[in-house]
């Protein structure tokens, strides 16, 4: 996922930039103001995060390597001036236990509501094997951008310990995307419930190789008391208070999610910190695979064709 600074007018921020309500008197808690709290970008990008290099907790095919190694080999690069870099190996085979070399960073940061913003004009996702995912984790999950393998419209799921139902919002004109399940509470006793609540956008450009081929565009999550909402604009629909760098929500279209309902967003989400990885197979993409994958690639599992493929993954960077 490259991408550009829309509020610096540069090409050297890659993932997002972090906003939070600003107290301004003359907006409504429905229509808060939004001020620069957090950017990350150029040289000092990866100064804001964290390298995860333990075992991958989906049971991926991966291998999260250190900040060192993953400059040593490289897997990252930022400097000034530049679009942040961040890939993954797609020169060896792996064939045995260890998975295929990538990098999953955290943000030292944490944030309680937000605007996150994130143009990109490249993503790691399209391709059989992959579940590239751009997330926050604290008290509860928000999975902005996700999906796995080749598929070309982009979810985001919610998932909470505490109780958070939220209705199916599009027979209300409340959202355009596809909800999926109303449920977002999760049982870590039972494992019920583990897939969340979420909503697949209907623009087959918002995630995957055909999103790479019209330059990318832009996502949007507002996070408040009341709800989350998640937008996707192509770049040639942008709003201009979002590239004039005074984003106002209430002024976009309609947004593709709109969680809202019976759930108290500030009890089931606290503390968040904003995720990045490029990951393949686990969980979700390895089943998925399974019953979308193994018969065009003629592989015997996702792992086998993640491991043995190389080549398949030369644009899967960030």
């Amino acid at each position: 996922m490259r991408s550009s600074s829309l509020f610096l007018g540069t090409t050297t921020i890659l993932s997002a930039l972090f906003l939070s309500p600003s107290c301004v008197s003359a907006q409504t808690t429905t229509t808060p103001a939004y001020a620069l709290a957090t950017s990350y970008s150029g040289s000092t990008f990866f100064d804001g995060f964290d390298f995860f290099s333990d075992a991958d907790p989906t049971n991926g095919f991966v291998t999260y390597v250190d900040e060192t190694t993953a400059q040593d080999t490289g897997l990252i690069s930022a400097s000034d001036g530049n679009p942040v870099y961040i890939g993954t190996d797609y020169t060896n085979i792996y064939n045995g236990t260890v998975g295929r070399p990538t990098v999953r960073i955290e943000s030292k940061a944490q944030f309680n509501h937000a605007l996150i913003i994130t143009d990109l004009t490249n993503m790691p996702g399209g391709v059989c094997g992959t579940w590239p995912a751009l997330w926050t984790t604290g008290t509860g999950e928000i999975n902005i951008i996700e999906n796995v393998n080749d598929v070309t419209n982009v979810k985001t799921t919610l998932h909470t310990l505490g109780q958070c139902n939220v209705p199916d919002s599009t027979a209300q004109a409340g959202e355009t995307g596809t909800l999926t399940n109303t449920n977002c509470t999760y049982d870590p006793v039972t494992g019920k419930g583990d897939e969340g609540c979420g909503v697949f956008s209907t623009d087959d450009y918002s995630f995957g190789g055909k999103f790479n081929s019209i330059n990318g565009g832009v996502y949007a999550m507002e996070w408040t008391s009341d709800w989350v909402k998640t937008w996707f604009f192509r770049r040639d629909a942008i709003p201009s208070d979002i590239t004039a760098g005074n984003p106002i929500p209430s002024n976009w279209p309609l947004p593709y999610g709109n969680f809202a309902g019976d759930c108290d967003f500030d009890a089931n989400f606290q503390n968040q910190r904003i995720i990045l990885d490029n990951s393949f197979c686990g969980s979700w993409a390895k089943v998925d695979f399974e019953n979308t994958c193994a018969a065009t690639t003629g592989a015997s599992s996702c792992a086998a064709y993640v491991g043995n493929n190389p080549q398949a993954f030369t644009d899967m960077y960030v």
